[in-house]
């Protein structure tokens, strides 16, 4: 065989093996949102908000609430996630919480998020920024089974994009995708369901 036909066969090669990994992570992508096989507890933090209040997994206790995981400084998914949940406010029971943890607790003090939760017309009674001690945020993240990868330096944090759904018991309900239109409509009726079905606690 020839030198260029074995860089051709070599290159198709390539292509077709990364065409099967696109398609192996979306697939992984697409099955992750369904309801976990084991059960997932939100592990007892105690964290500062945007407003400098203490919120702990106690706090929440009675409340459905939606997590998510971000920094603030990030110029890639975490815009369009926050945009999300701005938007879930008025679609979804107002006792449904937010919680977003700050992957980035080093930079993201409380005036920080302050100004990222105005940007985003946070209500800040029911939709709470966390930072706090790096070790403690690392602990609630790992102890949520969500992923982390430190950044490479130049490169931004990469971390989990997907909203994670607690009943009012801080069980994990199921894991959605912030990625797809459908996700977050299934987010919104599983969340109205949750309300509902944790009322009167």
């Amino acid at each position: 065989m020839s030198k260029p036909m074995k860089i051709l066969t070599m290159a198709a090669w390539l292509v077709a093996v990364a065409g099967m990994v696109v398609l192996a992570a979306v697939q992984l992508t697409r099955d992750h949102n369904t309801q976990p096989s084991e059960v997932i507890t939100a592990p007892d933090f105690s964290l500062t908000d945007q407003l400098g209040r203490t919120v702990t997994t106690q706090d929440l206790k009675g409340h459905p609430w939606i997590a998510d995981f971000f920094f603030t400084e990030c110029a890639s998914a975490c815009p369009i996630m926050s945009s999300h949940l701005s938007a879930l406010q008025s679609r979804i029971p107002s006792d449904v919480k937010f919680i977003s943890f700050s992957v980035d607790p080093e930079h993201d003090t409380p005036p920080a998020l302050l100004a990222y939760a105005k940007q985003y017309g946070a209500d800040n009674d029911r939709w709470r920024f966390l930072t706090g001690d790096k070790d403690k945020i690392m602990d609630a993240i790992h102890g949520m089974k969500v992923s982390l990868v430190p950044p490479a330096t130049g490169n931004q944090i990469e971390h989990d994009v997907h909203f994670l759904l607690m009943d009012a018991d801080g069980k994990l309900v199921r894991v959605y995708d912030s990625r797809f239109p459908d996700e977050i409509d299934l987010l919104i009726k599983d969340a109205t369901t949750a309300d509902n079905s944790g009322s009167g606690r």
